[in-house]
């Protein structure tokens, strides 16, 4: 049966060798790029450099040409004719002197200032133009010849004009050959002119190198690179004359080729060492692999722990993991039917715990709040009449004793403090239990607010700042019920900064839609999250002293003037209570 199957002791030794075949490779043909690159510009750096020192030669060649000329103005005879115009046969014997020392000089000419001329050899090519300095070359029945120019001057004077003319010479011996030595092998080195007319080897005329768009472009870029040539091109200062010096491009790439041959053969011994390699490793492997195939049909039947990937795999991991999966897929099966069921029962479950909780938190609120609005018109009441005696008993102890001694004094002050804060208490607990409906009518918020503050007393450390403008509407209110509110505010707020102080920060404002909103701030230390959602909760309070009734009724009493009592507060920053009371509307 396993026969059909492929086997990995043949297949993972030819996938192994197939990669190292593909990596070699891809390194062999990398290195031959690079190399080849770096070739190829070393190469044009070489001939640029060689075009550049024979280019540099001509151009001293020309100026020492020019020097020689001022030289020759000045031999006896020469300059008397140049001057004069006499002396002709002494000047022409210097001439021919002259042309004779010059190696393959043609003709030498010299033209005087009035357009006269002395010739000495060829006569007929007097008459071809030269321009000053190198002139161009070109080819004098079947030979290749070239003129050189030069003004001859004195001071400030022209004295007349030097040229010569000269064959390019014929001899076995190349500029070529002697570059060879120095740049590369088969270097080829030709003079032109620059409108590609003549070219020449300085041994007879050559075929134009390259087109004029070709010879354009290697000028601009300094060399031209194709897959058969490597080139460069330079100009010759002072004349119409270009230097092009090129070399076959696989003779500049000996070394690369050399190179890949030789990679290419570490690269063939590294493959069929590496197959070997992986051959035997993998032999080793894979008939441990053979074994566990044939145990896993036997784990098929009871053993359900994982899964295996791989099931379309022609070989033995393959066949492992088609009879692994088959076995566990009815793993699967039974665990998703039971844990969609749990899950079910654990939705249901999880409701019913919700809604019992939410039962069970409304009957302790409903039970509470009754509890307490019994407590609340029993015990106020009760409690009301002995706080009043209390404070008439003080009122008449201080007008009794007007001067007292300074303990009395405090004592005094202790209990007015205190039977204010159990008048509070009370009737926070009056209010809670009946507040009654809203008698509203205009009241300024800046008034009401002053009033409240002032019945806090003396402040201690916490300074009080007011901002209400003046284009600012009556709130219509019940003043006594909101006066309760901002009561509650301003002395929560006292309290929170305690007697480290801080700003208390009253401000007022219209919101343009029938509004107005008072902010009561403090720079105490804000409120966590948790008390922040239960800070209007009935009968909750951080305070050691206090029933936590003040804002729940605050609350309350600004529903009943059709207002809302919200808050904002920050950690270590503080608390802004915002209270929104309807606007009183302007008598036209």
């Amino acid at each position: 049966m396993l026969r059909r199957f492929a086997p990995l002791r043949i297949k993972l030794p030819a996938t192994v060798a197939l990669l190292l075949a593909a990596c070699t490779g891809a390194v062999v043909v990398m290195a031959y790029r690079a190399v080849e690159t770096s070739i190829t510009l070393a190469s044009a750096d070489r001939l640029r450099s060689a075009a550049d020192r024979v280019a540099s030669l001509l151009t001293t060649q020309s100026r020492r040409s020019t020097a020689d000329a001022q030289r020759i103005a000045m031999l006896p005879g020469i300059r008397q004719w140049l001057a004069a115009g006499s002396g002709n046969a002494e000047a022409e014997a210097r001439l021919d002197s002259i042309a004779r020392a010059t190696p393959l000089a043609n003709t030498v000419i010299l033209t005087r200032a009035d357009g006269r001329q002395l010739v000495a050899g060829d006569g007929r090519l007097a008459a071809r133009p030269a321009p000053i300095g190198g002139g161009p070359f070109f080819i004098d029945r079947d030979t290749l010849r070239y003129s050189f120019a030069a003004w001859l001057i004195e001071g400030s004077d022209t004295l007349g004009k030097y040229t010569i003319i000269r064959s390019v010479n014929g001899g076995a011996s190349t500029p070529s050959d002697v570059l060879g030595g120095l740049v590369g092998q088969q270097v080829t080195l030709l003079i032109g002119n620059t409108d590609g007319s003549v070219w020449t080897d300085l041994t007879r005329a050559m075929p134009s190198p390259a087109t004029a768009e070709v010879l354009r472009r290697a000028l601009s870029e300094g060399r031209v690179v194709t897959s058969s040539l490597i080139a460069s091109v330079v100009r010759v200062a002072g004349t119409p004359w270009l230097i092009w010096i090129e070399q076959p491009a696989d003779v500049a790439l000996t070394p690369a080729t050399t190179l890949v041959r030789r990679l290419a053969t570490l690269a063939v011994i590294v493959v069929l060492i590496g197959a070997v390699i992986a051959w035997w490793l993998i032999r080793r492997i894979t008939e441990p692999l053979d074994d566990l195939a044939t145990a896993s049909d036997a784990i098929a039947r009871g053993d359900y722990r994982r899964r295996i990937p791989r099931t379309n795999a022609a070989d033995e991991i393959g066949r492992v993991a088609t009879a692994f999966n088959a076995m566990a897929n009815q793993v699967e099966t039974h665990h998703r039917d039971l844990e969609l069921q749990v899950a079910e029962r654990t939705a249901a479950l999880e409701e019913a715990m919700e809604e019992l909780q939410r039962a069970q938190e409304e009957v302790v609120r409903t039970a509470r709040l009754a509890t307490l609005g019994q407590l609340a018109g029993g015990v106020g009441h009760e409690l009301r009449n002995p706080l009043g005696v209390m404070t008439n008993a003080v009122f008449v102890l201080e007008t009794v004793l007007p001067n007292p001694d300074p303990m009395v004094r405090d004592y005094f002050g202790i209990l007015k403090a205190q039977i204010a804060l159990s008048e509070k208490i009370v009737a926070d607990l009056l209010d809670f239990a009946r507040i009654k409906p809203a008698a509203r009518s205009p009241m300024s918020l800046f008034a009401l607010v002053t009033h409240q503050v002032s019945r806090l007393g003396p402040l201690g450390k916490v300074r009080v700042e007011y901002d209400f403008p003046d284009s600012l509407p009556p709130a219509d209110i019940d003043a006594v019920q909101v006066g309760q509110v901002v009561l509650n505010l301003v002395a929560n707020a006292v309290q929170a900064m305690g007697e480290s102080g801080g700003l208390l920060a009253c401000r007022a404002r219209h919101d343009g839609n029938g509004t107005v909103l008072l902010d009561v701030s403090d720079t105490g230390p804000g409120m966590t999250a948790e008390v922040a959602r239960r800070v209007f909760e009935p009968l909750f309070t951080t305070k050691a002293r206090g029933l936590g009734l003040g804002l729940a009724v605050s609350r309350m009493l600004a529903q009943n003037n059709n207002g809302r009592l919200t808050f904002v507060t920050r950690l270590g920053l503080g608390t802004t209570f915002t209270l929104a009371l309807p606007a009183a509307h302007r008598s036209s």
